[in-house]
């Protein structure tokens, strides 16, 4: 299932092919689907991604199996047939239709070798509604296909075989649609992100319901004297001044509490003595007496997964060391010179962590013992050891300030150079990091072999290593006062892989750039901001030829834009700032670098 299709996409495709058409769809063995479309639901992404993240691998490829709260619940075949009355019945490998389907291919401008794309169906929307019923119809039923049961991309394609039946309604009605629907859904799943569309969250809400999965309390239910019984509950957008926690949850079988941007709502000690059972606690946004989350939440001893995340929180109490079973912590707190105990010692389980932005000085922590962390944000050598992140090889994604002048090149290299598994690495220097005697000339030499995003801010290193010890994965990289002395792009460009590129403030202290041919196959976006001393650009034929964005500013020193602008055909946006007046006249409609930038449909200047 692809998380690009939803049903609303088949509202136009209602006004199109008009409302006989429609309404006969309606009566076929698909109709369900135009009838979900039609429903008007609330759900919530967090409960069916939750459900959807814990799946368990089993051999039944009819079966889907989650772990909730440590059992195993089943969503199978059977389920999904009786709940979209889909036909859910085996194949029949003995039958073949066989109807001439070209005459209505060649209408609809698609090769009889192949089934159709929603996006190509998408640019008949404007002819459909002059064809005839029949014609009408079946275009409706290939849209459907494609939305409503395959839930695939609107670039992939109706696999030939199953977009042929539209031709034949007997053929068509008698073919395992819901079979095929959830054979999509079995095996397309990516386990890494949650990919789901507008069929299976109608399918799954309508599961949940049965199983009173999760509850909801919002502006229309808050002032109602309804029960809540689930052990499930979600508390939506509320006005402070209309909801009390300690009087609306009351469930003390309480298992997953989650409040949804309740800007200005107060906890207070009783809500953590009141739900022990807690797994699941999110407070985002949520306040505290003083500022100080009551030390009572260090009896949530079962929690797995908590949030204070944008919380009005100053202070957090010792007890929170009792929360050894946390796979989940997110610390990410607004507010500045947050005191934080040394509490983690005993959280071995921890998969993510994320810290406030601004902790109190007297903060000190020791992270050693988290060597199951995959995901670390906001560390501060400040407040913790920078060899603490030795030893974590599971971690994916790291983001760490570094506010002192303590930490050389080499001491930051040994304590990174074993996280082989890291995607995504953010370092931020609080004062400008001035070159010492201990820095190697070649700047950090890494060997991760995954990495796919990089961020260096204030981190001298006056030349990128080579291709060799550069990582040949990345995506994206994005370097501020970082003073480059050698072009960057002689390396940057042999990177099969990169998208984004942006080199900001000081990154780059050399005068000359040059894109040779054959580079960048796979840019698209390219950002020059504030480059003081870079004066000449080179861009040879043949280089960047998926660039999408350009974006130049702050160099004052750049002479002209790269007569090689022209031959990027695919460039679709140029965004100039602060340009001298003279190279603006010289690159606007009549100027004599006017050819170099004509074919960008928009190209904007700032001031």
């Amino acid at each position: 299932m692809n998380h690009n299709c939803h049903l609303a996409n088949l509202q136009m495709v209602k006004e199109e092919i008009g409302l006989d058409a429609w309404e006969s769809i309606k009566t076929s063995f698909v109709g369900v689907i135009l009838k979900l479309k039609e429903l008007n639901y609330t759900w919530s992404a967090k409960a069916v991604h939750h459900l959807l993240t814990n799946q368990l691998v089993v051999n039944n490829i009819h079966e889907i199996w989650s772990a909730i709260e440590g059992q195993a619940i089943r969503f199978s075949l059977y389920e999904f047939g009786d709940i979209t009355s889909l036909n859910c019945e085996p194949f029949n490998i003995n039958e073949e239709v066989e109807i001439d389907h070209k005459p209505f291919w060649e209408k609809l401008g698609v090769s009889p070798s192949h089934g159709h794309m929603l996006s190509e169906l998408r640019l008949l929307f404007t002819k459909v509604r002059n064809w005839t019923f029949e014609e009408r119809r079946m275009f409706g039923l290939l849209c459907v296909l494609s939305v409503g049961v395959l839930g695939i991309s609107p670039g992939s394609r109706i696999p030939l075989d199953q977009a042929k039946r539209v031709l034949d309604i007997e053929a068509f009605d008698r073919y395992p649609w819901g079979r095929v629907g959830f054979s999509s859904l079995k095996g397309d799943y990516d386990i890494e992100t949650c990919q789901l569309h507008d069929m299976m969250r109608e399918v799954c809400l309508r599961k949940a319901e049965e199983e009173n999965f999760v509850q909801t309390i919002d502006t229309s239910t808050a002032n109602s004297k309804s029960t809540f019984y689930s052990r499930r509950l979600v508390v939506g957008r509320q006005p402070a001044y209309t909801f009390d926690v300690d009087k609306e949850v009351k469930n003390r079988s309480l298992r997953t509490l989650l409040f949804l941007e309740s800007k200005g709502v107060t906890a207070t000690s009783l809500l953590f003595t009141s739900h022990k059972l807690m797994r699941v606690l999110d407070l985002s946004y949520m306040c505290f007496q003083w500022g100080k989350v009551p030390t009572s939440i260090g009896k949530l001893i079962h929690l797995r997964y908590l949030s204070l995340r944008d919380a009005r929180v100053i202070q957090l109490p010792f007890s929170m060391r009792n929360l050894k079973k946390l796979l989940y912590l997110n610390l990410d707190i607004s507010l500045g010179g947050v005191y934080i105990p040394n509490i983690f010692n005993e959280m071995r389980e921890l998969i993510f962590l994320s810290f406030p932005k601004g902790l109190h000085d007297e903060t000190n922590l020791e992270l050693g013992n988290l060597v199951k962390l995959e995901t670390l944000k906001n560390f501060n050598t400040k407040h913790g050891r920078v060899t603490d992140l030795e030893g974590k090889t599971r971690l994916r994604s790291l983001s760490f300030n570094i506010t002192d002048k303590g930490y050389t090149i080499k001491t930051l290299s040994s304590s990174l150079r074993e996280m082989r598994c890291l995607e995504s690495l953010t370092i931020y220097h609080y004062k400008l990091y001035t070159r010492t005697n201990d820095d190697d000339e070649e700047g950090f030499v890494w060997d991760f072999v995954n990495l796919k995003q990089l961020w260096l801010e204030k981190i001298y290193m006056p030349r990128l290593p080579d291709a060799q010890h550069f990582p040949s994965q990345l995506l994206t990289i994005f370097l501020s006062d970082c003073y480059l002395e050698k072009d960057p792009m002689t390396i940057l460009e042999k990177l099969l892989h990169l998208k984004e590129i942006s080199l900001h403030f000081r990154s780059f202290s050399g005068k000359r750039m040059v894109c040779s041919r054959d580079g960048f196959p796979q840019l698209h976006k390219l950002e020059f901001i504030g480059l003081e001393e870079w004066e000449e650009w080179i861009v040879e034929e043949g280089s960047m030829p998926l660039l999408h964005n350009l974006k130049i500013g702050y160099c004052p020193k750049l002479k002209e834009l790269p007569d090689g602008l022209r031959f990027i055909t695919s460039l679709k946006s140029l965004i100039l700032f602060e340009m001298a007046n003279e190279q603006k006249k010289r690159l606007s409609k009549g100027g004599e670098d006017y050819y170099k930038v004509q074919h960008i449909p928009s190209v904007i200047f700032y001031d």
